[in-house]
């Protein structure tokens, strides 16, 4: 009888001492995927600040480049302008 009482007191404390391991392994693990989400947002938050800033950039180039070409060319004709405004859509739409 003594020989029952004590298997079933060692399998009471197995299951307590396994049921604290779970809830500490799932503790981490709820942890973890909250870190993992904070991460994302702020990778994203991070990329379109480069994006961002990469299009103000182009702005940037897209006048300059306007300004540049159009007083060193000779016929002064609306082609620059027109290839300067068509690269500039072209890279601020891959961006996006």
């Amino acid at each position: 009888m003594l020989f029952v009482i004590i298997i079933a007191i060692l399998e009471l404390l197995t299951i307590i001492i396994l049921a604290y391991i779970i809830r500490a392994g799932s503790n981490e693990r709820f942890k973890l995927t909250r870190e993992n989400s904070k991460l994302y947002t702020d990778m994203g938050y991070r990329i379109s600040a480069h994006i961002e800033n990469t299009l103000k950039q182009a702005h940037a180039i897209r006048h300059k480049l306007i300004n540049e070409l159009y007083t060193k060319s000779l016929r002064k004709n609306a082609i620059v302008q027109e290839t300067s405004n068509a690269f500039y859509e072209q890279l601020s739409n891959k961006l996006k």
